[in-house]
């Protein structure tokens, strides 16, 4: 009966630490999921800062064309009623 008593014990022992290594084996496995799902979380986010990047500096070179073509359209306007004003001046002294 003692034999038997030991036996169950020892047998109860041994299930308890399959089971405790199969719970590392388990949280090891989740650990490892969790990892890899950070990895691709930092991965879809270096690759949205970058798409964020470069629209951003698309825009910007948008904003310095509209202005540059703004200016030089501007520029050209005075130049034309420069040239109005100094016809108009000549036609004046005459």
């Amino acid at each position: 009966m003692k034999k038997s008593l030991l036996a169950a014990a020892f047998l109860s022992l041994f299930v308890a630490a399959c089971g405790n290594e199969q719970a590392k084996q388990t949280t090891q496995n989740a650990t490892n999921e969790v990892k890899a799902a950070a990895s691709e979380v930092k991965a879809e986010m270096a690759s949205a800062t970058a798409a964020a990047a470069s629209a951003a500096a698309e825009a910007a070179s948008n904003v310095e064309a509209a202005v540059a073509s703004g200016v030089a359209a501007a520029a050209s306007e005075v130049q034309a009623a420069a040239s109005e004003v100094k016809a108009a001046a000549a036609s004046a002294a005459q």
